[in-house]
């Protein structure tokens, strides 16, 4: 199953360690075969990148700046007519916003991991709500038991 995880990259700190994390140990995984999507680089695509894995840059996207938004939106749909991905895993509500409009179009999937519990009120969240996932993962059963705030009709599982 190729995979495509799919974040910001400009900052770290749990995300981005679980993210290296999933790079470094994938054998214990053969099946998964991760790649990377990341809109700023810096140490998290460094540390990818050192791992071996494929590690896409989609240029640096703003919420306040619509056309650097539009250029990473069209950057990942090239990638996805160029590549075959099972499925897209967007790693916050961020990358849900962004991205989960252009690979629901492309045809692949769309899965939310949750890394902690949603606020259902910011204005992110509601924007990550306009295109809701095919599933969610959440971090924790706690997590899960909020995730009816954001998303009440998706599947979901914690890990």
């Amino acid at each position: 199953m190729k995979v495509l995880h799919v974040h910001s990259g400009n900052l770290y700190g749990g995300v981005e360690t679980m993210l290296v994390t999933l790079a470094r140990h994938r054998e214990l995984c053969a099946d998964m075969e991760p790649h990377f999507a990341l809109c700023f680089e810096g140490r998290l695509s460094r540390e990818l990148t050192s791992t071996g894995v494929p590690v896409y840059p989609l240029g640096g996207a703003r919420l306040s700046r619509p056309h650097t938004i539009w250029r990473a939106r069209w950057r990942l749909r090239e990638l996805l007519r160029r590549e075959h991905f099972d499925v897209v895993i967007g790693h916050s509500a961020w990358s849900q916003t962004i991205f989960a409009s252009t690979v629901r179009r492309a045809g692949i999937p769309v899965v939310l991991y949750l890394h902690g519990v949603t606020q259902s009120l910011h204005w992110l969240e509601r924007y990550a709500r306009r295109t809701a996932p095919s599933f969610v993962v959440c971090n924790s059963q706690f997590t899960a038991s909020k995730l009816a705030a954001l998303y009440p009709q998706v599947d979901h599982c914690f890990v």
